[in-house]
């Protein structure tokens, strides 16, 4: 334990977006231990760390230590950015000047609402202040569903989104529509996702329930076709079919087996379906695979994009 000299004039604090207080400090103090010697307490060199206090979930004051594994320092200095941190410092023993960036969570989206645009439902939020800021993406859901991988935006486009596959809904309530919600979150360039936004929310029309008793155009097998237009850039459409109520997943998948976007994560009645892949500035040119699962079925197609 340290014994410190003032050491209030040592230490600087920043506040980052999430309300969290954090300080670095460099003290010269006086080590503690038991016992004396013959030439008194001895002093200690430097000692530097970087921490920060913030309330927990029960609302007590907690304390993280995130790293005190600097060398000998002085006449630092802490900043942030919404949740990143910057401290710069100096070794006494040198004339440079040493920086270091700690990565945190960026910022959640803010401001998200929701108009129309030539019918479709439009996004619009505000710009993430994170210096590190990659892209945005967008998730949605319909119904009591779960929200699912729709789209992404470039951290450097305008902050807004069309979804040029929904058709909004006015007036009064009809048959053949459902709710469907958006939240948007932010990714930064060290692979950091951020909570979701605020969601909203719009009426959109659906297909109209197959007749009973009408079989010419109801699946009789599970099928999955070969996406077009192949090659494409940026956009194509994968068509599927399932004959009876299933829970049905399509994922896109890079020439390396990851995963990189979810079209289909949701329960489908039987029938045939279409869906658009658009692809962005965050797909380079490339083979991509995608493959549907529902129940037993599944079933994996290539397809090429060209830019």
């Amino acid at each position: 334990m340290f014994e410190h000299y003032n050491p209030t004039s040592y230490i600087q604090t920043t506040t980052t977006g999430d309300n969290r207080i954090h300080a670095a400090w460099w003290f010269r103090g006086v080590l503690d231990y038991e016992g004396y010697s013959n030439y008194g307490i001895d002093e200690t060199s430097v000692v530097p760390g970087l921490i920060h206090d913030y309330y927990d979930d029960e609302g007590n004051l907690s304390e993280e230590n995130i790293d005190n594994g600097f060398d000998e320092y002085s006449f630092t200095d802490i900043s942030s950015t919404t949740n990143d941190l910057f401290v710069i410092w100096k070794s006494p023993s040198s004339s440079y000047l040493k920086f270091r960036q700690y990565d945190t969570y960026p910022a959640n989206p803010s401001s998200l609402t929701m108009s129309s645009y030539n019918g479709h439902p439009k996004l619009t939020w505000s710009k993430n202040p994170d210096a590190d800021l990659d892209y945005y993406r967008i998730y949605k859901k319909k119904g009591s569903g779960s929200y699912t991988l729709y789209a992404t935006v470039s951290g450097s486009a305008n902050t807004e989104y069309v979804d040029n596959e929904e058709m909004v809904v006015t007036g009064p309530r009809i048959a053949n529509e459902v709710d469907v919600y958006y939240v948007v979150t932010a990714k930064d360039l060290g692979g950091l996702e951020s909570s979701y936004s605020n969601s909203v929310t719009t009426r959109i029309s659906v297909d109209p329930p197959e007749k009973q008793g009408n079989d010419f155009d109801k699946p009789i097998t599970f099928s999955l076709n070969q996406n077009y237009p192949n090659p494409f850039n940026p956009n194509t459409t994968i068509e599927y079919s399932i004959p009876e109520r299933q829970y049905v997943s399509l994922k896109i998948y890079n020439s390396i087996g990851k995963e990189v976007f979810t079209l289909v994560n949701e329960v489908k009645e039987a029938g045939n379906y279409k869906v658009n892949f658009n692809s962005d500035a965050n797909f380079p040119s490339g083979i991509y695979f995608y493959k549907i699962n529902a129940g037993s079925f599944n079933k994996v197609k290539k397809m090429i994009l060209m830019k």
